[in-house]
């Protein structure tokens, strides 16, 4: 059973389950260090 996606927001399959997670209701969190950004600068 799947409880929570915990993803380090990378482009890729990482935002992809966070997308699914948001628009399933699917409990979920999202984490990347202060001043850090993604490879497409997010």
């Amino acid at each position: 059973m799947l409880t929570k996606i915990i993803s380090g927001g990378q482009t890729g399959a990482d935002r992809a389950a966070l997308a699914v997670a948001i628009e399933f209701d699917t409990p979920h969190v999202d984490w990347i260090p202060e001043g850090r950004k993604t490879e497409d600068n997010r």
